[in-house]
Parts: C-alpha cells; structure tokens; sequence
C-alpha cells in the first residue's frame, strides 16, 4: 500500500522519542539534513535525511512535503509539551481520535453489508484512503489532524485583532493594511429574490406569469409602504429558501474566488452590489477598487477598466419608476381586450405584464427603483428606419422629471440622486438596489459597506467584533454611554446568547477562511517559537532547503493573490460581456416589409393600449408580433 505521507513512521517514532523511549533509533546520523532537539537539550532527532531530500526535492510536490514534515513535527511536538493556553491536552486528543477509528471501523461494517462485500476489503479500502497501513497509524493520522485543527483554532483566538485587520484589508483611513495575502474585503448583505422563471438571456422577449407578476408587486410595494421592515417583508415574499428563514440577512459576503472560479454569490448579485458602491454612487479608494476587481484591465485593454467598461455597457444606474411596479400589477392578468379578444394572434409578447417586464426588469445592470413617472413613449413601432432607431430609446429605461410624493421611503441619497429625485430606501436609509439574474429579481441592501471605513459610530473592526454582547463581557463594541454597538454579532433581533455565539463564529469562520494558506501562519509561528529547537544542516543542501521552503510559502501565497485577481477579473469581463449582448440585443430592429422596421422589443405603449384592442394588433399593425 503506498502512503501519502513523506514518512509518517518517522513522526510516530519521533514521537515515541519524545517520551524518552527507542531514542536510539530515531536519533539524527550525520547525514541528518534537518534535525529537532526535543526539550531544548539532548539528541537532535532527525526528520529529513539527506537521502530523503535527494530522492524527493526534484518532484513537482518535493519541497511541500518538506514543509509539511516540519510542521507536523512542530504540532506534534507542541502537544507532547503541554501546549499553551487554549489548546486541548493530548490525552483528549488521542481521547478523540480513538474515537474517530473506532467510526471508520463502523463505516467499513456498513459498507460490507450494502456492497456485499468482506469486513476486511472495506477496512483496506478505508487505510487506502488515509494512506496508512493499519489501525495504530490511522490513529496517528487523526492525532494529527485533531492537533492542527485544534492549534489553528488556538491561533485565530490569539491573533484575531491582526487577523481581522487583514481580513478586512483597509484601515480606519482608508489605507491598504499590511498582509502577506489578498484581503477579503467583507460586505454585509440583506436579499430577496423573487422568482422568475423566464430564461434570464431573454433579453427582449422575457415573460412573467400574472402569479409571478403579482409576487414582484406584493413585494416591492411592501418595501414602500413601510409598515414591515425589510427583514419582515423577506420573510414574508423571499422565494429564497435559506435567506428567507433568516430574514433575508445572506451574511459576510467576501471577494474571495472559490475553487469552482466562481464568486460566494450570482455574478450579477454580487458584482452589481459592486458595480453600485464602487463605481456609480461616486466613491473611490484605490485599494477598495483594487480588491473588488473594479481597477482591473478589461480584454487586457491599458487603457479601459473594468470601471470605464461597466460605465459604458450600463448607461449608468438604471431608475425603474415606482410607477411601472404598479402597472405590472394593474395589468397582470390581461390577456384579452375588453372584446374578450386574442391580440396579436394571442402572442403573450403583447400582454401588456410581459412589456412591462422586458422594458423595466428584464435588466442584468443594478437599478434603483425611482419616484418619477415612467416614460410610456408611443406604440409607434413601424416606419423608416431613423424613426425606429429614436424609437428604441423608449427601452432604455428613461423616466420623466414630474415627481409624485410616494412615501417616506423614498429618501435622496448623495451621489446618486439629483433635484427632486428619490430612490426606494429601506427603514434605515439603506438604497434597496436591483438586479435580474436566472433567479429572478434580486431586491438587496447593503447593511455594511467596505466603504463605510471612517464610520464614527461603528467601524468596520467593531462592526466584525467576534465578542458577543453579554453585561459581563468588557470587550463587546460599546458607545460613550456603555451602550452595546450595533455590530454583525446582534444584527439579529433576539436575545439568545447562543444565537450570538452562532454569529460570532461565523465572523471568526470568515476570518480564517479567507487566508487559504492559513496553515503556512503555522509554520512561520512554531518555527519562531522553536528557532533554538530546529536546525537545518550547515551544508549547501540544508542551507538550499530552508531557502526552498521559504521561496515555496512566498511563491504560493503570490500565486494564489495572481489567481484571484485573474479570477475576480474574469468574472467582470463575463459579467460585462453579459450586459454588452443585452445592450446589442435590446436594441436591435428589423426590416418585415418595404421599406418599414420594427423593433424587437413591444413599444410600451402597446401596453397601455392594449383593452382597446383594433387595427394595430393586427397583421401590419403597430403592436402586431406574430407567434
């Protein structure tokens, strides 16, 4: 059986050194490559011969096992010694990998008995897959990995104020801090979605079913009466399942890339809270617009951003009028005139909800939802070709400047809106921002932005604080008066501290998880502790390796921080991509007799015509669109 392991019998032994037993054997020979004294004084014990350095150090993964022989040896040694505080002792570890056998032992009875197989083909099987020869070793196996679980948790606690700093990426100025990798830098986001089922690259001819149209309504004008807050009305509306159950609170959404290539949330989700916050509401921060891809190069283009392409493909922030969120409503289920007749040879195209929709929602750019009145244009969609070409501007999604009164939701917000307009907001003042994806319509809040760095009243260390707000706990985020700060942690509305432990956790997870070489900290920290400890050979092959390992921390961590820009970008260049075929699509027209043109998309007002019915929805007509 082939291990996976460099040499996992020399750690066990090493081990068994540690107890001051079978010294002799595992005592370093002067070939010894890199040797550990265990206890500061005594025999040096070997880990890397130099046999192994040679028979290893020219394949692709030599230098990595290197690495991760030390460091075992480093965690192993660190339990043998008691640990520091917080960490588990190692008879509760060996305690809970005698455990974990004891459960592969039980996986491999069951598997025997549905796959009709022997005991033993499905314990092999299961040693195989840990890379181990029997029961002792996988215990070792799980020794190791219950300690460099348990150390890793250990460390986070005792460098979270660093850690958190990193992970956020920007100070309380606004400045780049510091980090041998890429910061996450983190947005807390509110959601609902409201489905739709039409295919989402439909981009002239998208339906909306009368329910669907309903749904869409019900939940935007919940938001603009304000008598529930957001997080009640996507509790109430959300067709996102686990959103809903929270209330539409989706968490720490971070910049990182996953191993797929694709971003946390849908691209035109996440990229279009970016596109909002980093480039149409005005704010800039070259740090900010560095990590959240919006600096970057499009189509390796020197002289074009992802920034100035976004600006070009978009039009700018679209507005969609409250008023058009009322008319799908009123027009749902029409499907007939008042005659009772088919228009249209009974092509939905026309229905006057499905124009509505393509015109206003069927959009893949982030929109503010407006208190202007819409723009109906005209149902004139036939003649020469200048008149249609003006005609397809009425598709753009242009309001009027006659302003109603619709509420106290609707707020003017700084950088995005001018004179007397107003944008739909949430209780708090937060810009309820839209986007359609193959989901349907994403309804979204930011509650904290990465921008919202010089924030008197809680920043953005405080707003991601891992501490839970208890009377007794000192290190909570208070204000001037002792009261507890609003923070990630108690965003939600209870008073269950285990509900606050469960939030404080996910920020630390977050924080973690955003170092995907978190391990390599390890490393660096227990090498420094044990500096007197450890010694790489004073020849050119030990001097070579400890060079070695250095450059393969240093290059991987590079790697990774190239590899999630390159990612990040790529996913704008799609995104972009995305509203450009839109754009080409929406705009497009065609020639269906001489010398007259048409528009692909139904003039809305065909819409507002539609209950009369007559000659423009027949064949040659206006609003005529064959099946």
């Amino acid at each position: 059986m082939k291990k996976s392991k460099l040499s996992l019998g020399l750690v066990t032994s090493f081990i068994a050194a540690m107890s001051l037993s079978a010294c002799n054997e595992v005592t370093a020979k002067k070939n010894a490559l890199v040797t550990f004294t265990p206890y500061g004084g005594g025999d040096a014990v070997e880990i890397i011969s130099d046999k192994m350095y040679h028979d290893s150090i020219n394949t692709a993964d030599g230098v990595s096992k290197f690495y991760s022989q030390i460091l075992e040896v480093l965690i192993r040694y660190e339990y043998s010694q008691g640990g520091s505080a917080g960490m588990l002792s190692y008879d509760e570890i060996k305690a809970k990998a005698e455990s974990d056998v004891k459960e592969q032992k039980e996986k491999a009875k069951t598997a025997a008995s549905s796959n009709g197989t022997t005991y033993d083909k499905e314990w092999d099987n299961i040693l195989e897959s840990y890379g181990v020869e029997n029961a002792k070793e996988l215990k070792e196996v799980f020794i190791y990995n219950r300690e460099k679980e348990d150390i890793a948790k250990v460390y986070l606690n005792d460098n979270i104020d660093q850690l958190r700093k990193e992970f956020i990426g920007v100070d309380a100025n606004g400045n780049e801090v510091a980090s041998t990798v890429d910061s996450a830098l983190p947005y807390h986001i509110r959601h609902i979605l409201v489905k739709a089922e039409s295919g989402a690259k439909a981009f002239y001819n998208g339906t909306i079913s009368a329910t669907e149209a309903n749904h869409l309504y019900n939940t935007i004008s919940k938001l603009k009466d304000g008598k529930q807050s957001f997080a009640q009305v996507a509790y109430d509306e959300s067709d996102d399942g686990s959103g809903k159950s929270a209330y539409g609170d989706v968490g720490i959404v971070t910049n990182q890339i996953g191993s797929s290539g694709s971003l946390q949330m849908v691209s035109e989700f996440q990229l279009g809270i970016y596109a909002y916050d980093a480039i149409l509401s005005g704010k800039t921060n070259e740090t900010i617009a560095k990590g959240l891809g919006v600096a970057g190069q499009y189509q390796n283009d020197a002289n074009k951003t992802i920034a100035d392409q976004y600006k070009a493909v978009s039009n700018g922030l679209v507005r969609v009028p409250y008023e058009a969120v009322e008319e799908i409503y009123k027009y749902k289920d029409m499907e007939k005139d008042d005659f009772g007749n088919e228009l249209a040879e009974g092509n939905v195209m026309v229905y006057p909800r499905n124009i509505l929709w393509n015109k206003y929602f069927n959009l893949h750019q982030v929109f503010v939802i407006t208190n202007a009145k819409r723009n109906v244009g005209t149902n004139a969609n036939t003649g020469g070709k200048a008149a249609v070409e003006a005609a397809a501007d009425q598709f753009k999604n242009l309001v009027t400047t006659t302003y109603d009164d619709l509420g106290p939701r609707f707020q003017s917000v700084p950088g995005i809106t001018t004179g007397n307009e107003k944008v739909l907001t949430d209780g708090e003042g937060h810009v309820i921002l839209g986007v359609r994806s193959e989901f349907g319509i994403h309804l979204m809040v930011i509650q904290k932005s990465i921008y919202d760095f010089a924030n008197a009243d809680v920043s953005l260390e405080e707003y991601y604080t891992t501490e839970v707000p208890t009377n007794n706990n000192k290190n909570y985020p208070t204000d001037a008066n002792g009261n507890a700060k609003n923070t990630y942690v108690n965003f939600i509305n209870t008073t269950n501290t285990n509900d606050y432990n469960s939030r404080a956790n996910d920020v630390k997870e977050k924080i973690k998880s955003f170092d995907s070489t978190y391990d390599y900290r390890l490393y660096e920290s227990l090498t420094k502790k044990y500096a007197a400890n450890i010694k790489f050979a004073d020849s050119d092959e030990g001097h070579a390796l400890d060079k070695a390992i250095e450059r393969y921390l240093t290059i991987t961590r590079e790697t990774k921080a190239h590899n999630q820009e390159e990612k990040l970008n790529a996913q704008w260049e799609s995104y972009i991509d995305l509203l450009s075929l839109q754009n080409d699509t929406r705009d497009n027209y065609y020639q269906y007799s001489n010398g007259k043109y048409r528009t692909l998309m139904v003039p809305e007002g065909c819409a507002v015509n539609f209950n009369k019915g007559g000659a423009d929805y027949e064949e040659g007509g206006k609003c005529y669109y064959g099946k």
